[in-house]
């Protein structure tokens, strides 16, 4: 496995790093490393105690509550209406309410987890447009396996549930796959 990686890392543009491999319960994920801050411009002033300071995104920021692909799309390509920049290089900092922080860990747990699946496919795409993180997501929807909706036993499109609730299923099934390696 380790020599396909290898061959796909090196078939990434130069811009793009791969972090390296995380083990987890046995299990090996591939994440890539975020783009570097300072390729993107600080365009929102706060007003701290140091003076005045130029950050990338507002003081006020709040993560929005969407559905999974549109927060993908800002997750690898940002909002260039509010000029915000790719939300991959988000750190608590930028964050100042802790609900905030704590939502930025479950979108980092959940997009992480969708790079790890793209990266797997080889469908990871350099300084991706909208269209090519459309694109993206929907080479890896149906790994992302839903459990069925409750009210009428039908699947949810992955693409249309909120990547809030995407993180509690993922999370979920983590658990029982966890439990399962664990009754072995």
């Amino acid at each position: 496995m380790h020599e396909t990686l290898i061959v796909f890392a090196t078939t990434l543009a130069l811009d793009v790093m791969l972090s390296p491999l995380k083990r987890r319960r046995g299990r090996e994920q591939l994440y890539l490393v975020p783009a570097k801050r300072s390729k993107y411009a600080k365009a929102f002033e706060w007003n701290d105690t140091d003076g005045k300071t130029m950050h990338h995104f507002p003081k006020d920021m709040e993560l929005p509550v969407c559905n999974l692909a549109a927060m993908w799309a800002l997750w690898l390509c940002g909002d260039p209406r509010s000029k915000h920049p790719p939300y991959r290089i988000l750190t608590p900092p930028d964050l100042l309410a802790g609900r905030a922080r704590r939502s930025l860990s479950t979108l980092r747990f959940v997009m992480l987890e969708i790079e790890s699946r793209v990266l797997a496919k080889g469908e990871w795409v350099s300084s991706p447009s909208p269209e090519d993180a459309a694109g993206m997501l929907a080479k890896v929807k149906t790994s992302l396996a839903v459990r069925p909706n409750k009210n009428r036993g039908s699947l949810q499109p992955v693409e249309l549930l909120q990547w809030t609730s995407m993180g509690r299923i993922i999370r979920d099934q983590k658990k029982l796959e966890a439990d399962e390696e664990d009754e072995e």
